[in-house]
């Protein structure tokens, strides 16, 4: 019974003295209200220079992997268009600034109402290649006060064939589109191109390649049937394939050979050293107006009576020839 007085009355002293604290503590009517200041816009990294859409109701897929085999596999559909986007960036560079990546979450493409559309590749090397990421890096160059050093890049998006308006957004930066009033047509890889055969011959066996460095004893490749097809080719660009200014990629899996207007054979490989390989790249520059040439030689397994034959360029064929002729 003692007990309770007591508590209500510490309870009581502790109200009085807190709102004692208070009253000590409010400012003065005359003092202004502090604003906390809000936090600055973050600046740019960037600008777009110009942005380019096309889009397509019909592409072929992956022609890098596709010619390893001989398959074909397309794109179609009759609610959907892909779209590509290609940009050139002009970073903003500072001192302090020295690159630039973006994540591919952060590069949208969507309808003016906010509806998102999924990116489903990229063009490279005259191709679509298919892949759900593509993300953005730039580096500062060396001489970054001097030029402006644009940088490109491609994404396609998979839209409705009723989208109108579309907004391309890489990062903060947002561009308005619109859908373009007709679909392209993708030229086939080997339109830019030629290819020459120099010299084709018949073989029962060519080396494989070193089996060790310190030893030098080499394996050897013989087909399970018929012949093996030594063929040497000359490659000549007629315009740049690839996202850098004036240059033109390629390598060995996208050389193919059709035997009899039939039978697609790819390649067992690209003479590389003292063996084969399957995976020779190919990079050529054009800075002074003319495309220099490569040769090649490839190896195919063909039946033992061959005698004419289609070279392929990423499945499409880019020139003809015969055994023992040029």
């Amino acid at each position: 019974m003692m007990n309770a007085p007591i508590i209500r009355t510490a309870l009581l002293v502790f109200g009085f003295g807190s709102l004692a604290l208070f009253a000590q503590e409010e400012k003065p009517e005359t003092e202004t209200e502090r604003v906390p200041a809000q936090e600055e816009k973050k600046a740019p990294l960037f600008k777009f220079t110009k942005v380019d859409v096309r889009s397509f109701e019909s592409l072929p897929l992956d022609l890098d992997d596709a010619t390893k085999v001989g398959f074909l596999e397309t794109f179609e559909s009759d609610t959907h268009l892909l779209l590509e986007v290609n940009a050139t960036i002009t970073p903003l560079w500072t001192e302090d600034l020295q690159r630039i990546n973006i994540d591919t979450k952060k590069i949208l493409l969507a309808s003016d109402a906010g509806r998102q559309y999924p990116m489903v590749g990229e063009f490279t090397y005259g191709f679509l290649k298919r892949k759900s990421w593509n993300s953005f890096s730039a580096y500062r160059p060396t001489k970054w006060k001097e030029t402006k050093a644009p940088v490109p890049y491609n994404a396609v998006f998979l839209v409705p064939r009723d989208a109108k308006n579309i907004v391309f957004t890489l990062e903060e930066v947002s561009t308005e589109l619109a859908m373009p009033g007709k679909t392209s047509r993708m030229p086939a890889p080997a339109e830019a191109v030629t290819v020459e055969v120099v010299k084709a011959s018949l073989m029962k066996e060519i080396p494989g390649g070193d089996l060790s460095r310190d030893v030098k004893e080499k394996s050897t490749i013989r087909p399970l049937r018929g012949a093996l097809l030594e063929l040497t080719i000359k490659v000549t660009p007629k315009e740049g394939n690839s996202t850098m200014e004036k240059h033109f990629f390629w390598h060995t899996p996208w050389i193919g050979l059709i035997v009899g207007d039939k039978v697609y054979c790819p390649t067992l490989g690209e003479k590389w050293g003292s063996g084969i390989s399957t995976n020779v790249s190919h990079n050529k520059s054009n800075y002074t107006g003319t495309w220099s040439s490569d040769e090649a030689t490839f190896y195919f397994a063909v039946p033992e009576d061959l005698t004419d034959f289609q070279v392929t360029w990423l499945l499409t064929s880019a020139a003809k020839g015969s055994v023992g002729k040029k």
